[in-house]
């Protein structure tokens, strides 16, 4: 309840008075010109309350729910029985949340919800609410201002200010205008005494939400891809209650530095991030825990708030890195060929195990450090060989390459030169015959 002092009450009621006639001849004014106009859509409605001026109306259908001119019986106590109504309204733009239309007031007559400037201050715009955050703020006005007043209503402040819930579209806390108008409630919550006068401004405008905060934070680990590191995958879970879909992500990775992402556009990345081996090498340390957290943006630019702390630990060292040579570097089908482990593994530990598996090999796998195999068959492109390492501390990776097989060379063995001797012996026989014949 806003407390005024006694000098300040009679000016507001001298005031009052006067704009009384004012304020009739305005609404009787205005509704033979057409200057009111409200359309079936308008979306606001109720009643605000200020001690200097009474109630103020926010549409037409507060007292006439038909729409047939003529105020109905029983709507609200304000509402006289069986008057003639004016058509008015006001009305939020979903695309921007500005405000239109106008208000009424029996004692100053219509309040327009887009005046024009200048503006006596800051802000320097007409009345709208900011669609995140359903804090309404700029400028209404009395349009029967003068004679002293200049009937500007400032709808936020740094210290009072009226605001929309968007759940319900309830309007709450107060504006401010001059000794005229002083105080306007928009709610009967302000002043504690709903149920003796339930009053309340309400919207069916409906607020683009945004994005719920995000859960099932987790993270899943690729330990065998860059030698000597483990790399987290960071991943969320998106929900919206308008069912927009998520546009961005920011994330916050609190390692020995923090990783401030800032925003990414989705894509590259929607529902899991995978920082740079170079940060992690430099800021995330074995076996050593840690934490993050993430907001997302829907593509009506709305944030949702930051997740709660998600806490991930590194692993004891680094995982082992796989890697293994051959002999001969060509072999040919069924050729002997020599497996020799070149793996490393970290931390002090040992190497514990192997698992070899040779396609189209003979045979086909082996336990064995440096095993040696055959291949019957040969592979378009290699045939893979595949080998996974253990550490003795239980850490795993496997790493697999092309073996080129070739065919056999051509087998070559020595055969008598039976059919030249033959040649040979008969073309003597036959040099020898002609020979003796001319002799």
């Amino acid at each position: 309840m806003i407390i005024m002092s006694n000098n300040k009450i009679l000016l507001a009621v001298f005031c009052l008075f006067a704009l009384l006639g004012a304020g009739f001849f305005s609404f009787f004014l205005l509704t033979k010109i057409g200057d009111v106009k409200a359309g079936t859509d308008q979306n606001v409605s109720g009643w605000a309350w200020s001690e200097n001026i009474g109630w103020v109306s926010f549409n037409s259908t507060n007292c006439d729910s038909d729409e047939n001119g003529i105020t109905d019986t029983g709507n609200y106590p304000q509402c006289p029985d069986g008057a003639v109504s004016a058509d008015y309204g006001v009305n939020i733009n979903p695309a921007d949340g500005s405000f239109s239309g106008y208000a009424w007031s029996e004692s100053i007559g219509w309040i327009d919800f887009a005046p024009t400037g200048p503006y006596p201050a800051a802000p320097d715009y007409s009345a709208k609410v900011d669609l995140v955050t359903g804090q309404v703020s700029g400028w209404a006005r009395a349009l029967a201002f003068g004679d002293g007043w200049d009937g500007w209503i400032k709808l936020r402040d740094t210290n009072y200010g009226v605001s929309i819930n968007p759940s319900n579209g309830e309007f709450s806390g107060w504006a401010w205008s001059d000794m005229v108008i002083g105080w306007i409630s928009f709610n009967c919550s302000n002043q504690g005494v709903c149920g003796t006068s339930d009053y309340k401004v309400i919207t069916s405008f409906s607020f683009n939400q945004p994005p719920n905060k995000p859960s099932n934070l987790y993270e899943t680990w690729s330990h065998c891809s860059v030698q000597k590191l483990s790399i987290p995958i960071f991943h969320w879970t998106y929900s919206d209650p308008d069912g927009d879909p998520q546009a961005a992500s920011h994330l916050k990775i609190y390692g020995e530095t923090t990783l401030d992402t800032g925003e990414i556009s989705c894509p590259s990345t929607c529902l899991s991030y995978t920082p740079l081996p170079g940060w992690i090498r430099d800021n995330l340390n074995w076996n050593k825990t840690y934490s993050w957290q993430v907001k997302v943006k829907d593509d009506q630019g709305n944030w949702s708030e930051w997740s709660d702390l998600n806490y991930f630990t590194m692993p004891v060292h680094a995982y082992p890195w796989v890697d293994f040579d051959w002999s001969p570097e060509r072999p040919s089908v069924n050729e002997v060929v020599q497996f020799i482990d070149q793996s490393e593994v970290y931390g002090g530990a040992i190497k514990f195990s192997w698992a070899w598996t040779f396609q189209h090999g003979n045979p086909p796998d082996s336990n064995l450090q440096n095993p040696t195999t055959t291949f019957a068959v040969i592979e378009p492109g290699g045939n893979e060989v595949t080998l996974q390492v253990c550490d003795s501390t239980g850490y795993c990776c496997s790493g697999s390459k092309k073996v080129n097989i070739t065919l056999p060379l051509p087998e070559y063995r020595e055969v008598p030169p039976v059919i030249w001797l033959k040649k040979f012996l008969a073309m003597v026989s036959d040099f020898l015959n002609g020979f003796l014949k001319f002799q």
